[in-house]
């Protein structure tokens, strides 16, 4: 089949006309309809069709002997010539084609060792993450129209069948976040079929639990729990470990397919509890992954994207659920600089998709990870100006706010405890957006304040125009933030660190990581950003 064309070959010229039938694939075996006249007197005839020929599709040619008989030729099947001559064989041999990911969840390394050992055969072969693209021109025939141009379209389907030629169906599948494939022989359905079982729904009435147990051909359907590796010995959970510590290091130099499958089991294998939960390591691994993959050039593939997204955002999420916040430590800042850095995967994350991939996966607790509460990150995490909504209910109180700095405000109004004001500011920003610096400038008196808040750490610095600026420190525990840090007049969790006009050194290094030079406002006409000549002393 070429377009419109069917091209046939025929042992022998027609003596008369023929019939060409056609059964579509879709169709039962035994339906055929008529598709066009073949003519006599040559051997390799052209029938032209109204419409293209699906490949795979059934064909019999009727011929009429002397008497006038018809006779059926043996059926042959549609190939579709464009399509065959685009389409580039890997060579790579697959270990796990027959691979489902369950085998994955278990203690038999040498399935892991499979995967592992087509993954090293992909990252060697620059040619397997190529498309391969037909150019217009030279591979036209006369006559014959030009080969299709590839599009956004065939690249995915591109994607799919290289992801099924290196992995098997199942693989593929699980790593796009396709439904599980039918484990049938041939792995299709066809509408066909269903008369086929609706014949032999009579004889299903003699069937009971026990022989329906014992089909091999009966497939269960039952989702699979999230699994549980923490009774597994040290040893196979140490070699999981490696095994991913090891394809973290390659995962972008294999197909974006192989990299989410590689992804999403080290996602698995971390909720399973192969790391301890004070592990750092998975927290750095995954976010090796995420980074790569987000540098991965698929070819404006919007559906490869939606997948990267997706799955990028569940894992995200995978993260935060294991980051405490309230504590700076390694964990929790590699988690908030990855959010920053992704934070565009929200534009294309898709809920069918999450839901998808967040199957398999636990939370701290062993419950299962929730996709709304993926979708409400995404929510959170869209938001252009976290600060939106902080700016506008001060502005809606009567007060002026100015934007110093991508994670500085500047309130002025008439108050006369700044400081209380400054607090209550930083106090309704969300936590996922800190740290934030609030300076609150008094316009019924010379006072103002600098409050920085990045849990656990509240620095201010507090001058009421006369006076030399105060410095306090406290350090906030769970249940409380900026505005109840203060109860009764006394400072909760005070940090000393000697003189009050003394600016300490968390002062100097959170200013430092807002970029602010001075604790001065800079409604002062002082330089309050980095930068300027006027530097903290």
């Amino acid at each position: 089949m070429t377009g419109s064309d069917l091209s046939l070959t025929l042992n022998r010229p027609l003596a008369s006309p023929g019939a060409l039938e056609l059964s579509l694939r879709s169709e039962a075996p035994g339906i055929w309809s008529a598709l066009g006249q073949v003519p006599a007197g040559t051997s390799t005839p052209i029938v032209r069709v109204a419409d293209p020929v699906p490949a795979n599709s059934r064909l019999r040619l009727l011929s009429y002997d002397a008497e006038g008989a018809e006779h059926a030729g043996r059926l042959v099947f549609v190939t579709d010539k464009v399509s065959v001559s685009r389409r580039q064989v890997v060579t790579i041999k697959s270990r796990t084609t027959t691979i489902k990911p369950s085998d994955l969840f278990g203690s038999d390394l040498t399935v892991i060792a499979a995967l592992a050992s087509d993954l090293a055969d992909l990252a060697s072969d620059l040619s397997a993450s190529k498309a391969p693209r037909v150019t217009p021109g030279s591979d036209a025939l006369p006559g014959q129209p030009e080969p299709a141009r590839d599009t956004d379209s065939s690249d995915w389907l591109w994607c799919q069948e290289q992801a099924a030629a290196h992995h098997g169906r199942s693989l593929a599948a699980f790593g796009l976040g396709m439904p599980a494939p039918p484990s049938t022989p041939n792995g299709e359905h066809l509408a066909w079929e269903d008369t086929l079982v609706e014949d032999a729904e009579a004889g299903l009435s003699d069937d009971t639990a026990e022989t329906v147990d014992a089909d091999p051909d009966v497939v269960d359907e039952t989702p699979l729990d999230p699994p549980d590796h923490t009774g597994d010995h040290d040893d196979i959970r140490i070699a999981r470990r490696r095994r991913i510590a090891k394809w973290a290091d390659v995962i972008n130099t294999v197909p974006v397919a192989s990299s989410l499958i590689v992804l999403r089991l080290s996602m698995i294998w971390w909720s399973a509890g192969d790391w301890d939960a004070e592990d750092p390591e998975p927290q750095r691994v995954i976010a090796t992954m995420l980074k790569a993959i987000s540098r991965r050039d698929t070819r404006n593939m919007k559906e490869v994207d939606e997948r990267v997204a997706s799955l990028g955002l569940v894992a995200l999420t995978l993260m935060r659920d294991r980051v405490d916040l309230t504590i700076r430590d390694e964990k929790a800042l590699r988690f908030l600089r990855l959010r920053d850095e992704l934070a565009y995967w929200v534009l294309d994350a898709r809920r069918d998709l999450v839901e998808e991939y967040c199957k398999l996966l636990r939370r701290p607790s062993g419950m299962p990870v929730d996709p709304e509460q993926v979708m409400e990150n995404v929510a959170e995490w869209s938001q252009e100006d976290p600060y939106a909504d902080v700016v506008a209910d001060l502005e809606s109180a009567g007060y002026s706010v100015t934007r110093p700095g991508k994670r500085l405000l500047c309130v002025s109004g008439d108050f006369r405890d700044p400081d209380r004001v400054a607090r209550l500011a930083a106090g309704h920003v969300p936590e996922s957006s800190l740290p934030i610096g609030v300076w609150a400038v008094s316009q019924v008196g010379k006072g103002w304040a600098l409050v920085i808040w990045d849990r656990p750490n509240l620095v201010k610095a507090v001058n009421s125009g006369t006076a030399p600026t105060r410095w306090r420190h406290q350090q906030l525990g769970p249940l409380l933030g900026p505005i109840t840090s203060m109860e009764d007049g006394s400072h909760l969790g005070l940090v000393r660190h000697g003189r009050l006009v003394d600016a300490p050194l968390i002062a100097h290094e959170l200013m430092g990581e807002l970029g602010v030079a001075s604790p001065h406002p800079p409604a002062e006409g002082l330089l309050g950003v980095a930068g300027a000549d006027h530097v903290l002393s």
